[in-house]
């Protein structure tokens, strides 16, 4: 059930802009709350069925992962996320 719905729920909702084709149109908020809950499923998984050294390391692609996609959570947080594409061009004055 677990992984059905962390891969279901991003494949079906998505915000308009950020992905080619959107099923369920959704809130750039929506989006950023389904990725948290993608990494958390990944973190919670590895410590619960992976040996301690996968599951650092599963932490730690997490934890990078948290830190590169800071302007695209930005993004979808912002109330422009909708009229304009991801990835935002460099011009782009709203980020």
């Amino acid at each position: 059930m677990v992984p059905t719905a962390v891969i279901g729920l991003p494949t079906v909702f998505s915000t308009p802009g950020d992905k080619a084709q959107v099923i369920i149109p959704v809130s750039g908020t929506v989006t950023v709350l389904l990725v948290l809950l993608q990494l958390a499923a990944a973190v919670i998984a590895a410590w619960s069925a992976w040996p301690t050294p996968a599951a650092v390391l599963v932490s730690l692609l997490v934890a990078t992962t948290l830190v590169t996609e800071r302007q695209r959570r930005r993004w979808l947080l912002g109330n422009h996320a909708v009229e304009n594409q991801w990835p935002p061009t460099p011009t782009d004055p709203t980020l």
